[in-house]
């Protein structure tokens, strides 16, 4: 919770209460993982498809990353692709970003995300001004790859 108030974080995910953290650590459709350096936790993801498993289907529903600049955002994605692809089998991850977010989808396209397409004007700025959401994702194929035998 706390690594979603980060000012620098926030505009771009929607901060959740602490119900909905316990809700999701309870629930079988989704799953929290906590990403760690050094024995302290430096941010979270929160995946979703249980629901879609008959398709292969995985959703990163949020990833905050508390120390940026470091490489962590970019190592954590590779851990989500690596685990979902390699050792569970999916066949696509796919995730959403705020258009402005451009380091986030730097990242996401570094490691082969494509875009397919927007929701235009979906995401309220602080400001009153809209954004669009950019939906990306990247298939088992894909990543097979880039990440080499």
């Amino acid at each position: 919770m706390e690594a979603e108030r980060d000012p620098e974080a926030s505009p771009y995910i929607t901060v959740q209460p602490r119900e909905r953290h316990e809700a999701a650590m309870a629930s079988e459709e989704e799953e929290l993982l906590v990403f760690e350096l050094a024995g302290r936790p430096v941010g979270y993801a929160r995946l979703s498809g249980r629901l879609a498993r008959r398709h292969g289907n995985v959703e990163i529903q949020t990833l905050v990353i508390t120390e940026r600049g470091r490489g962590l955002g970019t190592r954590a994605i590779e851990l989500i692709l690596e685990r979902e692809f390699g050792r569970l089998g999916r066949h696509r991850v796919w995730l959403d970003a705020i258009g402005t977010n451009e380091r986030a989808l730097h990242t996401y396209e570094k490691l082969g995300f494509a875009r397919e397409g927007a929701m235009r004007e979906a995401w309220r700025l602080p400001d009153g001004s809209y954004d669009s959401i950019v939906l990306l994702s990247i298939l088992d194929r894909e990543w097979a790859e880039l990440s080499g035998p």
